[in-house]
């Protein structure tokens, strides 16, 4: 969809440079209490950077996708067995929305500790509070996407896990 650049301008002030949360390097945000993530294109030669458009991911939660028995089964023997599972598919195909069903269907299993490392806050959404769509899964966002194996270490380290659940790396 075409916008004004007035319209585009009003995405500055909810990007305000905020170096802490890592806005800054990865240019996404999401929209708090939702699975939501707003990005920014810029043009890199304009100090400082000019937003000439945005780009809106409507995240989604998908409850059931894998509700199948062979499914639920499949993912708490691979858990059970401490086997790993990656998943792998260009953009869109639907990766962090399987992701985020498999952490709420392993976290249902009270014998497992699921906990979601969430770099960019897609999987869990964004805000203090992890989305519903995990759901008993620990949420440990990263904030600055170049501290994700540190987060990882600490997740290993101070939390037990049985299963960690980990996007984007």
């Amino acid at each position: 969809v075409a916008c004004a650049q007035g319209h585009i301008d009003l995405f500055s002030s909810f990007f305000s440079a905020d170096e802490e949360s890592g806005v800054a390097t990865t240019k996404r945000r999401g929209i708090a209490t939702t699975l939501h993530r707003v990005s920014l294109i810029t043009h890199p030669m304009r100090v400082p950077e000019k937003v000439l458009g945005v780009a809106v991911r409507v995240g989604r939660a998908m409850q059931g996708l894998m509700e199948t028995m062979a499914w639920r089964s499949f993912l708490t023997d691979l858990a059970h067995q401490q086997k790993s599972l990656l998943l792998i598919g260009k953009p869109g195909v639907g990766k962090t929305t399987a992701l985020r069903e498999m952490a709420r269907i392993l976290s249902e299993d009270r014998s497992l500790n699921v906990v979601v490392v969430d770099k960019t806050c897609e999987i869990a959404g964004d805000g203090d509070t992890p989305h519903s769509a995990i759901g008993r899964a620990r949420w440990m966002p990263v904030g600055r996407p170049n501290l994700q194996h540190a987060i990882m270490r600490e997740a290993v380290e101070n939390q037990t896990p049985d299963v960690i659940v980990v996007d984007e790396i």
